[in-house]
């Protein structure tokens, strides 16, 4: 259970992403806000996660090595192919949890499962483990944000394997719906001051919060593009700045009211 928020924006002109995670992990009995949901691969990629801890590390370790191979191939990623080789690693990701699955369930691997399984195990048997091995998913989600061909690249991964590149901002987690929908009625757009999308984001994150198992504590950074082939840089909200967000929040956020009192012929004449 987890939120985890990245919008585009622009800072005098130049690329910016701003990232915010909340920091609670939640187990069957209990939970704390503890856990840092901001991981990084190589100097590219920042990576947000949100479901399964373990599930979600494993995950960002397939995307490393995959990464880690295409340089050690000298294959560029450009515009054209960034999405396609994006969606390579929640793929095999999946098939190492069904690798794992079978392995627990019938001692042996999941690659000898579809060679094998059919003449070794009751038809029908094999029909309901492939049944259950299409209904595992990933466990977790992420959202890798980077910057490429001069644009920032915000891809949403889902724990269904699907991954979306997003434009202007992604969401993930439990409090995603409502985050999402904050984004959607402030019409949160990639080119927007930096200053705007600071305050889109906290705003989403606050409301946001409201969802079960999210936590009240939000680190908020901001992505800034390398500098010839270096790497990502990022800088963090200090207090001044959520502050002055929190002063900015009260002013434009959701307002409490006790009574409201509707004028006269505000409602039809009730008819039986």
């Amino acid at each position: 259970m987890t939120l985890c928020i990245a919008a585009a924006g622009e800072d005098r002109g130049k690329l910016r992403i701003v990232i915010s995670s909340d920091w609670r992990i939640e187990n069957s009995s209990s939970g704390a806000e503890i856990q840092d949901k901001l991981y990084w691969i190589g100097d590219e990629w920042a990576v947000l996660i949100a479901g399964t801890i373990t599930r979600a590390i494993e995950l960002v370790d397939t995307y490393a090595e995959y990464f880690r191979s295409l340089k050690e191939k000298k294959i560029k990623i450009t515009d054209t192919t960034l999405l396609d080789h994006m969606k390579k690693p929640p793929i095999a990701q999946k098939y190492k949890i069904a690798n794992e699955y079978v392995g627990a369930l019938l001692g042996m691997t999941y690659k000898d499962f579809l060679t094998n399984g059919k003449q070794i195990l009751p038809e029908k048997q094999f029909e309901e483990i492939i049944a259950d091995i299409q209904r595992l998913d990933l466990g977790c989600q992420l959202l890798l944000c980077s910057f490429i061909d001069g644009a920032q690249r915000i891809y949403k991964v889902c724990d269904d394997c699907s991954v979306e590149a997003s434009e202007h901002f992604a969401v993930i987690g439990s409090g995603s719906d409502i985050a999402e929908s904050v984004l959607f009625q402030r019409d949160h757009e990639g080119d927007l001051p930096l200053s705007h999308t600071l305050y889109d984001v906290y705003e989403a994150a606050r409301l946001g919060s409201k969802a079960p198992g999210v936590g009240n504590q939000h680190a908020i950074s901001v992505l800034i593009p390398p500098k010839r082939g270096g790497k990502i840089s990022s800088c963090r909200v200090s207090k001044k700045g959520y502050r002055f967000l929190d002063r900015c929040f009260k002013k434009f956020g959701p307002k409490e009211f006790y009574r409201l009192g509707m004028p006269k012929g505000s409602l039809d004449d009730e008819r039986e």
